[in-house]
């Protein structure tokens, strides 16, 4: 077998390998050995079959087919040899340069994520078709490990395999969305605003939650409400898997059994943080760098908390997560359960930049603002100072409330990234069209893959992905394999639950498993460029 052809046993002629069948005498062609990493990390063959090969999707399958066999003459019995007009519809790829590259890929979500890249220079925006949005401000992509400018592909995908289960009062709605990327901090707080379902009361709805897979359980988020958008907000600098909740849903009573309406319900167990940025978007000129127009941002994060019913306390995030944020301009409005909040203030300013060659400066002062107590009801509020006044009391740099913020990782025409979160060393393994394999012993091969980012246990750190890509322009042709392999266990961890994220095109998609324990390994998909 070379690199580029297989060779039909019936007919001996060669063959280009996207098919399975023979082009030259329809014969079905045998399956390839797949690549399985072993416990000690060395590949070695199994024998097992590769996948089929994936038809396209939508209207483009049908108009293909169609065309396939107007072309051909088929009449419609045709339509029993499925698998043959996979083939004549590469056939018809393979002369149509301009049509999608990607043939086929197995597993995994369906590919209808929306996505966009976004880059440390400038601001950016992933908008999916049911209103769902990140956005992501200019700076807030972090750096690479050189320094240079960072590039993120940032995606919405609806995940219909996951269920939310959340205690007490508290209830989620609408679809989990696996926001990506995963395993990374960013550099600014980044804004995700996700749709209230038709037929659910918006004020009944509190905020966001996230799946925590450290911990394994579900997370609350307070988020901001907009009762005629149908929409709720949040600010954070990490991704995971996010869904919306509220209080009292789906009580036909009036609400968790004696209130009349969530607004009553929330009103006797919280209260709210009021917001306000009084800076216009461009209002200003950054003060430094080169003296663009200026965008702010201006909100209060949590160090610490003390509940009044210290029984709610399991459902919230860590106080590092929550972020109540207002962007030029803007007032926003959180629900908080009611109890003592230690408090500091957060004042980011970057340039508003245009120029992908450039990247923006930035600066971000802090100062504690003490305890606040929030009493049932209650409203507090908050207003930005201006940037002149801005004195020996607040400290420049990236406040503690946002966490340890991380580099970004090479992408390109694929990018394929794997996440987890436990003390374990967990690798990625990634097989080319030429059988050339890139792990963490074999980093870069020669098409171009590399693996730029590992995690082990000798230098293990929290939740650090692994990322292996073909740079833009570079990736060839054929089939690859993606698997992944339960290297080593840190520190009796036990079964391990694993993300993989593709990035092949522009085409997302996740697939998520359980490694049991070391030396168990799994393929997790395979696709095809033409």
């Amino acid at each position: 077998m070379s690199a580029n052809y297989t060779y039909c046993d019936q007919c001996g002629k060669p063959n280009d390998p996207r098919g399975k069948f023979c082009h030259n005498c329809g014969a079905r062609l045998g399956a390839p050995p797949a690549v399985t990493p072993t416990a000690s990390g060395t590949p070695v063959l199994s024998t097992g079959s590769s996948s089929s090969s994936g038809c396209l999707k939508g209207c483009l399958i049908t108009f293909l087919i169609v065309s396939c066999l107007g072309l051909a003459g088929i009449t419609a019995a045709g339509l029993i040899y499925k698998e043959k007009i996979v083939t004549y519809v590469e056939t018809f790829l393979d002369e149509n340069p301009s049509l999608p590259r990607i043939i086929s890929s197995s597993g995994g979500s369906s590919g209808t994520a929306s996505a966009n890249t976004v880059t440390s220079a400038v601001e950016g925006t992933v908008s999916a078709p049911n209103g769902a949005t990140i956005t992501v401000p200019a700076g807030a992509v972090p750096v690479t490990d050189d320094g240079s400018a960072g590039t993120m592909v940032f995606s919405i995908e609806e995940d219909h395999e996951r269920t939310v289960t959340l205690d007490g009062a508290f209830a989620a709605v609408g679809p989990v969305y696996n926001l990506g990327p995963e395993g990374f901090v960013f550099n600014a707080p980044v804004l995700i605003t996700l749709p209230i379902p038709d037929g659910v009361d918006p004020e009944q709805i509190l905020g966001l939650t996230y799946y925590d897979a450290q911990a394994g359980s579900w997370k609350l988020v307070p988020g901001m409400v907009d009762a005629g958008a149908g929409i709720v907000s949040a600010e954070t600098t990490h991704f995971s898997p996010w869904s919306v909740f509220g209080s009292c849903i789906g009580d036909t009573f009036g609400g968790c059994g004696y209130a009349e309406s969530g607004r009553q319900w929330a009103a006797e167990n919280g209260g709210w943080f009021k917001v306000r940025n009084t800076h216009s978007r461009g209002g200003g000129n950054y003060p430094g760098g080169q003296r663009k127009p200026m965008s702010t941002g201006y909100g209060v994060c949590v160090q610490s908390y003390n509940f009044d019913n210290p029984s709610a306390a399991w459902s919230w995030v860590e106080p590092v997560d929550w972020k109540v944020w207002a962007r030029d301009g803007s007032t926003t409005k959180f629900w908080l359960p009611a109890g003592k909040y230690d408090l500091l203030e957060v004042i980011h300013l970057s340039e508003i930049n245009m120029d992908p060659l450039y990247v923006p400066d930035y600066k971000t002062y802090w100062r504690p603002i003490g305890v606040h107590t929030l009493a049932p009801g209650q409203t507090i509020d908050f207003e930005s100072i201006s940037v002149s006044d801005i004195g020996d009391d607040y400290t420049e740099g990236r406040p503690p409330c946002w966490g340890e913020q991380t580099t970004s990782v090479g992408t390109g025409d694929v990018q394929i990234t794997l996440s987890w979160s436990a003390y374990a060393d967990i690798d990625l393994y990634v097989e080319d069209p030429a059988g050339d394999i890139v792990y963490y012993d074999n980093a870069v091969v020669p098409s171009g893959g590399q693996l730029d980012r590992d995690n082990t246990c000798g230098n293990f750190i929290q939740d650090r992905p692994e990322n292996i890509f073909w740079p833009t322009g570079s990736t060839p042709t054929g089939s690859y394999k993606i698997s992944v392999d339960y290297y080593g266990d840190c520190g009796s961890t036990g079964a391990v639950q694993w993300t993989v994220r593709t990035v092949i095109e522009g085409r997302v998609e996740t697939y998520s498993g359980t490694l049991g324990a070391e030396g168990d390994n799994k393929q997790v998909t395979s696709f095809q460029i033409r």
